[in-house]
């Protein structure tokens, strides 16, 4: 098969998935078994804007799979971007099941800016995050994944020409996230002076890597990856089995502080509404197919807004998803050790923090 022929027939099945019901999993016609250069087996597929690879010799491989694609938020979760696929490629997730499996997906701001290159016309998102995890066989392959991070990272840093401005930016290994929180088992910044920074962390069997680009926010990528963090400690199986997962009060331990959804502070006599916006897109996005390029319609959804307010008698704090504060019925702005971020429809917050903030009787942790 050609490669112009696989290209078109890539671009059908995308039309296919856009016309039908999204569905987690390729269908069994999506799949192309492949042979790579040592002669192994793998099968390939592309639905639903995302890259698959599958290796034969993995067991469970679709679980794992919706395992890995459960940790990524999705589309609509994060306020203010969402997947847009690429121009390149009509693609915005990968996923990878192997012996190393990983899980990769691309958020986009709506806002665009205009980019003329010769004849090329192209309008660029005004920045992304991209969010990558990694699965390995033990937590030492993990770590010794991030600990190469760090020293790619610092030879990179050591091979510039660094100016005065830039002696504080160089990466760091288990310091340095703008909370000043440690974050997972260990953790690595590699800070504002490149043009993408990243914050990985590892945690049991598991690398996470936020990415920005553009106009980037490190204190907003640092509360994406509390969000990931979360989430993994759901999966024992991931982070070790003798970790505490859920306590019986509901909360999640994240290094030292206890969240939980917002939700759960209705048991104590509070009032909790959450505000979240969500409108439909559709642009059209260019597949190249060899020099020319096919245009397909691609259809989702973004969250424009995502803010809870927490009321107790006359007294209500205000959070937003992603946001490190809230905000009191006095007109303060109360900084909180942990971020809010989405889970399964829901914002999760350090609730003792907000129970302080209202007046509520604090319990020991």
């Amino acid at each position: 098969m050609s490669e112009r022929t696989r290209l078109v027939l890539s671009l059908l099945v995308i039309l296919l998935a856009e016309c039908t019901k999204a569905q987690p999993l390729p269908p069994s016609h999506a799949w192309e078994l492949r042979t790579n250069q040592s002669g192994r087996h793998y099968h390939e597929a592309i639905w639903n804007h995302s890259h698959w690879l599958k290796h034969a010799d993995v067991p469970d491989a679709d679980k794992t799979a919706l395992l890995g694609l459960n940790l990524l938020y999705a589309e609509e979760e994060i306020p203010g971007f969402s997947s847009f696929p690429s121009d390149l490629n009509g693609l915005h997730t990968w996923v990878s099941v192997g012996k190393v499996s990983g899980f990769r997906r691309t958020y986009s701001a709506a806002e665009t800016r205009h980019l003329q290159i010769g004849e090329l016309e192209k309008f660029t998102p005004v920045r992304q995050l991209d969010i990558a995890i990694e699965l390995f066989p033990s937590a030492d392959s993990a770590r010794v994944s991030l600990d190469a991070i760090y020293r790619s990272q610092l030879r990179s840093y050591q091979n510039r020409i660094v100016s005065l401005s830039e002696s504080d930016s160089l990466p760091t290994l288990n310091c340095g996230l703008p909370s000043g929180n440690q974050l997972g088992t260990a953790f690595v910044v590699c800070p504002a002076y490149s043009p993408a920074p990243i914050i990985a962390f590892q945690v049991g069997r598991a690398l996470v890597r936020v990415q920005m680009t553009g106009h980037t926010d490190l204190k907003f990528a640092e509360a994406a990856a509390w969000g990931i963090l979360y989430r993994l400690q759901h999966h024992p199986e991931l982070i070790g089995r003798g970790t505490p997962l859920f306590r019986l009060d509901g909360t999640v331990d994240l290094n030292g502080v206890k969240v939980a959804a917002l939700t759960l502070l209705r048991d104590a006599s509070c009032q909790v509404k959450e505000d979240r916006e969500v409108r439909p897109w559709s642009r059209q996005v260019q597949i190249l197919v060899s020099k020319s390029p096919l245009p397909v319609v691609s259809k989702g959804t973004i969250c424009t807004r995502w803010t809870a307010r927490v009321t107790w008698g006359q007294r209500w704090v205000e959070l937003e998803a992603f946001g490190w504060e809230m905000k009191t019925w006095d007109g303060k702005v109360v900084k909180l050790s942990r971020p809010v971020f989405p889970y399964r429809g829901e914002l999760i917050a350090p609730l003792q923090e907000v129970k302080q903030a209202l007046g509520l009787t604090v319990q020991a942790q």
